[in-house]
């Protein structure tokens, strides 16, 4: 027969009914006491239980189940810093910023030398375009403990998105610095780094930025990409190419890459290359207006003209207020002498526009 398991709280609870029974005063105020001290061990056992479960389903993304576990630790303990700090962080992922930034707030209000609880507030505050606070919680966060890593490079984030490059430069280096061997967030730093660089110009660092970022991860495709461009604006073509080529090993189907190495081509003169590429683009995407319009603009280029034509027609077919598709096949009908067509043309730009149409001498 499995016998029954008697918890300590019960036995506590039948040893004071017992003194109770004796009437011993002292002994009474002894087992009040005794169970005053398990009420409350349990609640603390339940307390750490509930914010442990908190955190394992925060890293989990349960993140409603880590509120639900956050606020039973809350009304228990309704002076936990930390348990503030963990529910503000599954409200913010959960894109619920005001009620994150009310329990950042009263995290902050509980321990104000809190830094993690200023720097989650500072991201939440990034979120919802408070640029301002943002600093203002990082800077805390700094003064707290000065080789806080991550706020280096939360506020190098916002110094890139105000175009302060500069400003980011310095902030993302100084989180490389206090926190080199971190490869998961040294990756994100040099791939922001490098944006910044390129922003200023200075397109060598900016490469070997890029370059860090694909040794660490080799299947970070806009790393490519921005390695790319920045090897575009050095006018070396060939690398652009091979990084944009490499791009589509890892993204096939990716017109986006598809446009931009057409786009790269151009600069080169490669004109049957750029064709080759949108033509892709229309296989992959039919719809994408983009692409029949340019691939229109380089037939012009080789003298295509009806093919221009074609494309121009096609583009306006999915993107019937292009303004430029209209204009730029009325000026090759006018060239082709197709005078009506020309003035049709020019008479629809015209409508989007609603400005004077351009003479035309027969």
């Amino acid at each position: 027969m499995k016998r029954k398991r008697i918890s300590s709280f019960s036995l506590t609870i039948t040893v004071l009914v017992s003194v109770l029974m004796t009437g011993a005063n002292s002994q009474i105020e002894q087992a009040v006491a005794a169970t005053n001290q398990i009420i409350i061990a349990q609640s603390n056992q339940d307390s750490e239980f509930y914010f442990s479960r908190g955190i394992k389903r925060i890293q989990s993304r349960n993140y409603q189940g880590a509120i639900d576990d956050f606020t039973k630790v809350l009304q228990q303990n309704p002076r936990s810093a930390e348990a503030y700090l963990n529910r503000g962080l599954a409200f913010a992922r959960l894109k619920k910023y005001q009620e994150a930034l009310k329990d950042f707030d009263r995290s902050i209000e509980i321990k104000p030398d809190l830094a993690q609880a200023y720097l989650s507030r500072g991201i939440t505050r990034t979120q919802v375009e408070d640029y301002q606070g943002a600093f203002s919680d990082y800077n805390q966060a700094l003064a707290i403990n000065p080789k806080y890593s991550e706020v280096y490079s939360q506020r190098g984030l916002i110094h890139n998105r105000l175009e302060n490059f500069v400003g980011a430069v310095d902030d993302f280096t100084e989180a490389l610095r206090l926190n080199p061997q971190k490869k998961s967030s040294s990756a994100s730093i040099y791939y922001h780094r490098g944006l910044a660089y390129t922003q200023l110009g200075d397109y060598e660092k900016a490469i070997a930025d890029y370059n860090n970022v694909l040794r660490i991860n080799p299947k970070w495709t806009q790393a490519y990409l921005n390695r790319g461009l920045t090897y575009a604006y050095l006018k070396d073509y060939s690398k652009a190419i091979a990084d944009y080529n490499r791009a589509l090993q890892v993204q096939p189907n990716n017109v986006e890459i598809y446009l931009g190495r057409a786009n790269i081509r151009l600069q080169s003169k490669d004109y049957q290359g750029a064709i080759t590429d949108y033509t892709k683009v229309v296989q992959i995407k039919p719809n994408n207006a983009d692409a029949y319009y340019h691939r229109a603009n380089v037939k012009v280029h080789l003298q295509d003209y009806q093919g221009a034509i074609d494309d121009y027609t096609q583009a306006l077919k999915i993107s019937p207020n292009l303004i430029d598709a209209y204009y730029n096949r009325g000026n090759i009908r006018l060239q082709l002498q197709d005078f009506d067509g020309a003035m049709g043309d020019f008479q629809k730009a015209s409508e989007i526009l609603q400005q004077p149409l351009p003479e035309i001498n027969n």
